[in-house]
């Protein structure tokens, strides 16, 4: 304000420090939620944003000396502001990974094991308030530094910006570790910034001292913020003082020719001007490591944080390197030695020894030797418990390339299709229907597979459902249609309308209203030689089969139990107490042995099942839930049928087909407030799809979650 005398004055107004009430006002308001008891989920929410950054405020989760106090209430709001902005609060709702991706974006700037500590404090707080329904931290969900990072300066609005109520990003401050400014190298190494990238700086030289340099430096940016332009700033010293409208994002906002514009107050030397500036415009200052606790603190709050050092180069040269190098990789360490070897072993035979033998034969060869090595530890556990006589286990199998001859040409074909690239671009929550959701996705991905063969006449239900798949290839379905959808099974008494539902209790539910086929597998009991040796041809003459009832094939969890013994009580076990059926001498007799053995037997002219879901039964009678993690086969899963000319279960008769894992789903929480993300793979890779939010996610982590599956559903690959 102006004074009589025309000299400037200033008042600082001092206030307290914001209570819990203020806290959970402004996490409300960031959020675009509601705080009423008519929205306990928004609330829950809130409320547990709101004590995690009390108690980080307060500095009680620091776990060493190293640990700075270098958060404040911005980035509060631009955390919370960035979970609404992306459209990732849903009916008061936010996943995990999305909680994450807001705290590294705006509470980075610590070394790794201190962010680590820091996300447990909110993810241990949101699932206090939010009684689970927020997924326990992961840590293997973190991205490194650089990715973040890159994602941050991509995050940028249109070049035809319409909204004037767009709110800007912060810009960007690298905390190097270094300490000799090799960030910016580090990033010019990893191609998130390019080699020629302008460096403006204002160093310790008497000559950076003089105005002529410090007015060539903010001249510099000014014209560049004037640009959709990158500028890095290192040893700013006190110049970025007048750039404080620019920093803290304080535009005036111009609404003309349906655009809008920015504009901002530059200070130069003792004069101000208001000078344009192009929300595309990004911002990096980098400062050294051992400067962070000496740094003002509301300096540190205009910034999004990134602490950089050599390490994440190598994070992101490995990764680089492993997504390039695994075809050679691959052909390197693996072919190679395989073919080398079998070429001594001809050298060494002979081969004129050989019937037929050329180069094709060794590549033949080759890929027989990988497919069995593939399937070990299928027939290995296939092979435990079972009684054959010495002929048995000499007899040759199934050659792997080899289709049973009851198959004609066009089943065949069944087995070796290729379908278009699955795509699915999730679905809104209509209100705790992720389950829902989840299965969606799951039918969407294979509606070839799973649903009845489209004609005319279809029942209503089948059209509706097949309009929200064909709508889920195109656009994200709004919460619109899942909500007719959701009350449509709720008056089918499939669902009760609002609450958590099994995931697979409902898809089984949907494909019986579909009418789709179920699983052509049914089941074969074989009493054992020794049980039956008062009967003539007692191996070929005792056997029943079952009727087809199942869509989903249904196992147990145990805690002493591993993948491969899970399957094995699906598709063959040893059973006790069995009633089976004999025909012998032209009567059909019943008799009680004390152990059989049950296996899953293949239909006359018919392939394998086109699609394969397995759900392991994660909860007991008393609903306590088994969260044990489980070695899943990605690919090379093998599922031993008996062929349809077959009447005994001997090993060496049993076709092993071979399956690979092209989706599934994973349940987190409990069973009445938990959460469902289902997952799906294509030609580049596995897709998450956590309700309307489609990501993609790297094979390690579908491998990780794959092991938490609650349903499994495999396709085949090729018989083997």
């Amino acid at each position: 304000m102006k004074t009589s005398s025309k000299r400037l004055q200033a008042v600082q107004v001092f206030r307290d420090q914001a209570d819990g009430e203020d806290l959970r006002l402004l996490a409300a308001e960031c959020l675009g939620v509601s705080r009423g008891r008519e929205d306990p989920a928004s609330r829950s929410v809130v409320e547990g944003f709101c004590k995690a950054f009390q108690e980080i405020s307060e500095g009680r989760w620091a776990k060493g000396p190293e640990a700075f106090n270098t958060f404040h209430l911005r980035d509060f709001h631009h955390c919370l502001r960035y979970l609404r902005r992306r459209g990732l609060v849903q009916n008061g709702s936010v996943s995990g990974q999305s909680v994450l991706c807001a705290l590294e974006r705006n509470f980075g700037g610590l070394k790794r094991e201190q962010f680590v500590e820091l996300c447990k404090v909110f993810f241990r707080h949101l699932q206090t308030e939010t009684g689970g329904r927020i997924s326990e931290f992961q840590s293997n969900w973190l991205r490194t530094t650089l990715e973040v990072l890159q994602e941050a300066l991509e995050d940028i609005p249109v070049s035809d910006l319409q909204d004037a109520n767009y709110e800007p990003c912060r810009y960007k401050l690298i905390i190097d570790e270094t300490e000799d400014g090799g960030a910016v190298r580090i990033l010019q190494s990893a191609g998130i910034f390019p080699l020629d990238i302008p460096v403006l700086e204002v160093s310790d030289l008497p000559g950076d001292h003089s105005d002529l340099h410090r007015s060539q430096v903010i001249s510099d940016i000014r014209r560049a913020a004037e640009r959709p332009d990158l500028r890095v700033m290192v040893d700013f010293d006190e110049i970025l003082d007048g750039f404080y409208d620019l920093l803290n994002l304080r535009f005036q906002r111009i609404q003309a020719d349906s655009r809008v514009s920015f504009a901002a107050t530059v200070a130069a030397g003792s004069y101000s001007v208001l000078a344009p500036v192009d929300p595309r415009f990004q911002l990096v200052v980098c400062i050294k490591a051992s400067d962070l606790a000496q740094t003002p603190l509301p300096f540190l709050n205009r910034f999004e944080k990134f602490y950089v050092g050599p390490e994440d180069l190598s994070m992101h040269t490995a990764r680089w390197f492993c997504n390039q190098l695994s075809q050679s990789f691959l052909r390197d360490y693996l072919l190679q030695p395989v073919r080398l070897r079998l070429q001594a072993l001809v050298q060494l035979l002979g081969p004129a020894s050989l019937i037929g033998y050329d180069d094709a034969t060794m590549e033949t060869a080759i890929n027989e030797a990988l497919q069995a090595a593939r399937g070990t530890t299928a027939l290995k556990f296939l092979s435990s418990g079972w009684e054959e006589s010495p002929a048995e286990d000499t007899a040759e199998s199934i050659e792997a390339a080899e289709w049973p001859g009851d198959i004609g040409p066009g089943q065949r074909q069944q087995g070796t299709w290729e379908d278009l690239d699955p795509v699915c671009f999730g679905h809104e929550n209509a209100g705790n229907t992720c389950f829902l959701q989840a299965c969606l996705t799951i039918l969407c991905v294979h509606e070839k597979h799973l649903l009845p063969l489209e004609h005319d006449a279809e029942p209503l239900f089948l059209s509706d459902l097949r309009h929200i798949l064909k709508k889920s290839r195109r656009e994200r379905v709004p919460r619109e249609d899942v909500w007719s959808l959701a009350q449509k099974l709720a008056r089918a008494k499939i669902i009760q309308q609002g609450q958590q539902e099994d995931a697979v209790g409902v898809f089984e539910a949907l494909l019986d209203e579909c009418k789709s086929p179920k699983l052509e597998l049914p089941t074969m009991t074989c009493a054992k030689e020794s049980d039956c040796l008062q009967y003539k041809y007692p191996c070929s003459k005792v056997f029943v089969c079952s009727d087809l009832n199942e869509w989903v094939l249904r196992t147990a969890m145990g805690a002493d139990k591993s993948f491969d013994t899970l399957l094995q009580e699906i598709v063959m076990e040893t059973v006790s107490d069995c009633k089976v059926e004999i025909v012998e001498e032209g009567e059909t007799k019943e008799m009680k042995v004390a152990t059989a053995l049950r296996g899953r037997r293949r239909l006359l002219s018919k392939a394998p099942p086109s699609i394969l879901p397995i759900c392991f039964g994660r909860w007991d009678a008393e609903r306590q839930k088994s969260d044990m993690s489980l070695s899943v086969p990605m690919e090379g899963l093998i599922l031993p049928l008996v062929p349809p000319s077959q009447e005994t279960l001997a090993l060496s008769h049993v076709e092993r087909w071979c399956y690979q894992l092209t989706s599934f789903i994973v349940h987190t929480g409990s069973l009445d407030h938990g959460h469902y993300v289902a997952y799906f793979k294509t030609r580049g890779g596995w897709q998450a799809v956590d309700n309307d939010r489609c990501s993609h996610i790297m094979s390690e982590e579908a491998k990780y979650q794959a092991g938490k599956a609650y349903l499994l559903v495999y396709r085949p690959d090729i018989p083997h």
